[in-house]
């Protein structure tokens, strides 16, 4: 499939339905070993590694110390190496409403092919309409394919009669702009889903252990947006299971049981844990790339609060050992040079 894409907001809906089905990994920068600048030679060896592993695209990952420049810096970078063999999906979260208008701008005239659509954390809207606005002038401004995030996480969901999930009516106002092609899934309450996929919107889910069902119940066709390489066989078995080989797909979910239990106790972590449903604290980028590491990604240098731990290594090593994943021999102090220090 020829991955680069010029879509009409009004055709994108089609375009996502013929051509939108794989799973959407992370691409996170790596920086030279005295935290100056972006390491090109490690991002291209990573984007390389997408490629590889199957993956339909990988987003642009900006909650990783880039500054603004940097930023555009990494979007090019993206674009150069992934253009024609992986789709390309800024995630746009940045501090204001106009530095996401900015880099929205940015990245569609860089060439990126897709916007994972995010709120500014001190973003305090006055009105659920007042969201729908933003969202709307946001694909306004991109006109690009554009994925949303249906989660509690956003700190205006307060205003939501159930601040846990999306209620019908909203999402179905945010499902019906033009260029929405999908959403990632990340509310409690799954009833709504098939009306929602009605409008056109593409389904499928950020959880990978869910996949399998989401494909038999709501004819999900795409995974993610998140970190993907260290569940290895996921391309594999998911293109195995869109093409109705249930036999052979699910016996490479199965086989990676080991390894989805260690990392959905991670995710629990990082969500909040079991009290708080969905209490966002923040991805670690760090623990990402270690396991995107280990199976032949770049590692290294990357900038933030983020800390890695011996303990979650070993596990996360171990787990991915027992799921038969082929993975580095490497001792884990190689990680934090990576695989092309600079």
């Amino acid at each position: 499939m020829q991955k680069s894409v010029t879509v009409a907001p009004n055709e994108a809906k089609a375009w996502a339905k013929e051509n939108f089905k794989g799973i959407v990994t992370a691409t996170i920068p790596t920086y030279t070993q005295d935290m100056k600048y972006l390491n090109e030679k490690a991002i291209a060896h990573d984007i390389a590694q997408h490629i590889k592993q199957g993956f339909l695209g990988a987003s642009i990952i900006t909650e990783a110390g880039t500054s603004g420049e940097e930023t555009k810096r990494f979007i090019d970078l993206c674009v150069k190496y992934s253009k024609g063999r992986l789709l390309t999906s800024l995630l746009t979260t940045f501090s204001t409403v106009d530095e996401n208008l900015e880099m929205v701008k940015y990245a569609r005239d860089a060439g990126v092919n897709m916007i994972q659509l995010g709120y500014p954390a001190m973003w305090r809207p006055s009105s659920v309409e007042d969201v729908l606005k933003y969202t709307q002038r946001i694909c306004e401004t991109s006109g690009l394919p554009t994925l949303l995030w249906a989660s509690s996480m956003w700190g205006w969901c307060e205003m939501l009669e159930d601040p846990l999930n999306y209620p019908r009516d909203f999402l179905l106002k945010l499902a019906k702009i033009p260029n929405i092609i999908a959403m990632k899934q990340g509310t409690t309450d799954n009833n709504f889903w098939a009306e929602v996929y009605k409008t056109g919107v593409v389904p499928g889910h950020v959880v990978e252990s869910l996949w399998p069902y989401w494909i038999q119940r709501f004819g999900g066709q795409w995974g993610g947006i998140s970190v993907y390489n260290h569940v290895y066989y996921a391309p594999e078995y998911f293109r195995l299971l869109l093409d109705g080989d249930w036999q052979r797909g699910m016996e490479l979910y199965m086989k990676m049981g080991p390894l989805r239990r260690s990392w959905e106790d991670v995710i629990l972590v990082e969500v909040g844990g079991g009290n708080i449903p969905w209490g966002w604290t923040g991805h670690n980028r760090l623990r990402w790339k270690y396991m995107q590491w280990l199976v032949g990604l770049n590692g290294g240098p990357i900038r933030g609060w983020y800390r890695i731990d011996n303990a979650f290594m070993k596990k996360i090593r171990a787990s991915m050992i027992a799921s038969d994943i082929p993975i580095t021999k490497d001792p884990d102090s190689k990680f934090f040079e990576g695989r092309n220090p600079r």
